[in-house]
């Protein structure tokens, strides 16, 4: 009951359950662990610790509860102590395969955040393992060995696509270090990048993703098969690696000369794309996004600022111009959901991009478009710990992160002072 509860968000409901369940049965370790989840889920965070060490004083080798211990340290930016906690979660000896997945998973996520990239590219392999539910990466079963890193003269090799089509462009930047390899790579991906990635990788053959993951028509002709965020594990060894990347997005010079015409006739002579909601699942939209509202220190500027936000969220801009006299850009053919080939374009005849973590800022940083990315307090492992800039687009990204969860005043604060100086 308490664990049906707490899937509605009745809180107080499920805690009033599993306190029952405990007293009926205070050595009843799954109940000392979802109590501590719902505490977590509520940022009651202490009581959440508390919770976690009952249940290991029921069961000290318990891989839920020191996995969980893990994960809440990490919430709470306490490095050292969730690194601690996972290795225990590791050293349990448990044979319950979906917990070991999901402790090693999380795991790297910690270790990538801090640019331990040896063993954290090791354990974010357990992204497409079959046991870690809600996962968005599957290992092919297509009878080709999986590529460990094996030479790749004179061989065929299939990179397939995983997780979003954000991913997509991000682990792209690693394709530059095969371009001089003598290999035949089949790179398949979102239908919406085909023409994107055929214009930008020359020397690699792309096809559309086959969403079964059959690849039948080409099997027989692989050598080998690689998950596009498996190339990372083999080239980015340290941040040095990540230099490398240039920007290496190619658009259509058709489609870069209309939008660089309409924005010529725009009132001011800055052109800033923004975005501002992003994320899968409520929690993490509503942890990442930002009221539109919240952006009018920003938007008081003198510059044309343009819509780049995907999905209908026309009501809130509608709402936001009739509110403030703010007006900002769209057009009727940008659709930044189904044509990516279009909205490069789009972006890449912008003078700089303001954005939350979404797909938007992954297109500008890999067109070498300057961007401002406004992270929230728990950000993705894809921004490392601690830094101003992004390794993925060197030179062309600024960070802004929040100093206390859920307060964005001070971040919207620092990139309208970073603006000021920029179109002083």
């Amino acid at each position: 009951m308490g664990y049906m509860f707490q899937l509605q968000m009745r809180f107080q409901d499920a805690e009033i359950a599993y306190k029952q369940a405990i007293k009926i049965r205070p050595d009843f370790v799954e109940v000392h662990s979802n109590l501590g989840l719902l505490f977590q889920e509520q940022k009651r965070y202490q009581e959440s610790y508390e919770c976690y060490q009952n249940a290991l004083c029921c069961q000290p080798n318990n891989i839920d509860a020191l996995s969980n211990l893990g994960n809440l340290c990490f919430e709470q930016k306490q490095y050292e102590e969730a690194e601690v906690f996972y290795r225990l979660a590791m050293k349990s000896g448990s044979n319950n395969a979906l917990a070991n997945t999901k402790a090693l998973f999380n795991f790297s996520t910690l270790l990538l955040f801090l640019g331990h990239f040896q063993e954290g590219w090791k354990y974010y392999e357990m992204r497409y393992h079959q046991c870690r539910g809600g996962r968005q990466t599957h290992l092919l079963d297509i009878g080709v060995p999986l590529w460990q890193g094996e030479s790749l003269a004179n061989k065929r090799i299939l990179i397939y696509p995983e997780q979003g089509v954000g991913d997509e462009v991000m682990f792209a930047s690693c394709l530059e270090e095969f371009k001089d390899i003598q290999a035949r790579i089949v790179l398949a991906c979102d239908a919406r990048l085909e023409k994107l990635f055929s214009r930008s990788f020359p020397f690699v053959e792309v096809i559309v993703r086959d969403p079964e993951n059959g690849y039948t028509q080409i099997a027989s002709e692989l050598d080998y098969h690689c998950a596009i965020g498996s190339l990372a594990k083999y080239v980015r060894h340290g941040f040095k690696d990540f230099e490398k990347s240039t920007p290496y997005l190619r658009v259509d010079e058709g489609l870069l000369k209309k939008w660089k015409a309409r924005y010529s006739q725009l009132k001011y002579s800055a052109n800033i794309g923004i975005s501002w909601r992003g994320g899968m699942g409520d929690k993490q939209q509503k942890k990442k996004s930002i009221e539109l509202m919240e952006w009018l220190p920003i938007l008081k500027h003198e510059a044309n600022f343009i819509n780049l936000q995907y999905g209908d969220y026309q009501e809130e801009i509608n709402d936001f111009e009739q509110l403030t006299g703010i007006h900002l850009y769209d057009w009727e053919d940008a659709d930044p959901l189904n044509d990516l080939d279009n909205f490069a374009a789009q972006i890449n005849a912008l003078d700089l991009v303001i954005s939350i973590s979404n797909t938007t800022v992954h297109f500008a940083g890999a067109l070498g478009i300057s961007t401002m990315l406004l992270l929230p307090y728990n950000q993705s492992w894809r921004w490392f710990e601690g830094r101003l800039d992004s390794p993925w687009y060197p030179g062309v990204m600024t960070l802004f992160r929040q100093q206390k969860e859920d307060e964005w005043k001070s971040v919207i604060h620092a990139v309208e002072n970073s603006l000021d100086k920029r179109l002083s």
